[in-house]
């Protein structure tokens, strides 16, 4: 008999250059081009999520870092984010491919997908300023002007079912939260302002 034991996981770094990982809230290390090492949890009293990260394009000081769920598998995009701003429109795209084999489950970091590429393109034809953000995820709002449009993509790609929240305001009005789906065609319901007046997709 054959007895073979094998990590839990495994990081895989096809990019060109070294990323950074570690576990939420703990010390990250270093990815090298075309390294592949084991990972394993280092504590279960912080969140069991995986935090990839690369230095920012303006300073190597500087990560930015997106979470990563394993307990998924599949393909997808994370944003990698400033760890010292708040601005939403800034982020990098890196692409993630969980799979299982040989035992083990394996995280593959491939090419950094530019900004302008995106799943969705959102157009705010409206005279209101648009406010987009994915439901139940309240750290990361999109404000659109009106005439305006912009790229999207989930903040958390892997949650099951994801949907988006719509709000319009303007100086004499706000509507309610609109539940939208992003794999559905056609029109939605009317988003009625607090002055009455109502906005018809």
């Amino acid at each position: 008999k054959l007895v073979r034991i094998t990590p839990q996981y495994m990081l895989v770094n096809k990019l060109s250059e070294t990323l950074h990982y570690g576990q939420k809230g703990e010390t990250k290390f270093k990815l090298a081009p075309n390294e592949q090492v084991p990972f394993h949890w280092f504590t279960f009293e912080k969140p069991r999520v995986l935090v990839a990260a690369r230095c920012s394009p303006e300073t190597n000081n500087e990560l930015w870092e997106g979470d990563i769920n394993m307990d998924f598998l599949g393909t997808f995009h994370i944003k990698l984010r400033s760890t010292k701003g708040q601005h939403a429109e800034e982020f990098a795209l890196l692409n993630v491919h969980l799979k299982e084999a040989y035992g083990s489950h394996w995280i593959i970091f491939s090419q950094l997908v530019p900004v302008p590429w995106s799943t969705y393109r959102v157009n705010n034809k409206s005279p209101f300023t648009a406010i987009l953000q994915q439901k139940d995820v309240n750290e990361w709002q999109y404000n659109i002007r009106p005439g305006k449009s912009m790229v999207y993509t989930l903040d958390k790609p892997q949650e099951d079912n994801p949907k988006l929240l719509l709000t319009l305001t303007s100086s004499s009005g706000k509507s309610r939260p609109q539940e939208l789906s992003l794999d559905a065609e056609g029109g939605f319901s009317s988003l009625p302002l607090q002055n009455g007046f109502a906005v018809f997709k």
